[in-house]
């Protein structure tokens, strides 16, 4: 049984057998002309990429004796997935995926000891905070304390709570105008002005 690797090189050297070209004396002036004349063919990258798993693979065979190639592939993939899932939050808030903050915003409104919600309370806010990470509000540092090292929330800064309506709001900060550019005055509006 051949493997794949091998059928492929061995119709690589089938379809480039037909490029060789004749035997002339080195030295004569048709050998400088097919010199000239030759196409060179490099290995396409479909080729160059199986072979260079199936190196890997062999060389992991080698070193794990007793295992297949499936086995040591999904050892090395939930090694990563797990260090993944591990490592995903432990980033700075500003730097989080739109998802990873709506996840982390759920963690913080399930184990918060801050507010007591009453009956749809929790889910208004929980809609209310998405809305805001959707209209990129909550993107900055400032707005949420965020511990990068425990991946966790430990307070929502511009969250504020009503105690007397009993009903949670976004501080939202106030858009800053912009000064406009004054324009130097021609000579002849400075003399209207007078």
């Amino acid at each position: 049984m051949e493997s794949n690797l091998q059928k492929i090189q061995k119709m690589m050297k089938d379809k480039n057998s037909d490029l060789k070209l004749g035997e002339d004396k080195p030295g004569s002036p048709t050998d400088k002309k097919m010199k000239e004349k030759k196409r060179v063919h490099k290995k396409p990258i479909a080729l160059k990429d199986l072979e260079n798993k199936d190196r890997l693979l062999s060389l992991k065979k080698k070193q794990l004796p007793g295992t297949t190639s499936e086995e040591v592939k999904t050892k090395d993939m939930r090694n990563i997935l797990d260090n993944e899932t591990n490592t995903i939050f432990n980033k700075p808030w500003n730097k989080l995926e739109k998802g990873l903050k709506c996840n982390r915003i759920n963690h913080y409104l399930i184990t918060q000891e801050e507010y007591t919600f009453v009956n749809n309370d929790r889910e208004e806010v929980k809609k209310m905070l998405y809305a805001a990470i959707n209209k990129g509000i909550l993107t900055k540092n400032t707005d949420v304390n965020y511990s990068k090292d425990e991946g966790k929330i430990v307070k929502i800064n511009v969250l504020l709570y009503d105690e007397q309506k009993k009903k949670f709001s976004i501080k939202q900060e106030p858009v800053k105008k912009q000064k406009s550019t004054c324009k130097s005055k021609t000579n002849a509006q400075r003399l209207f002005k007078r």
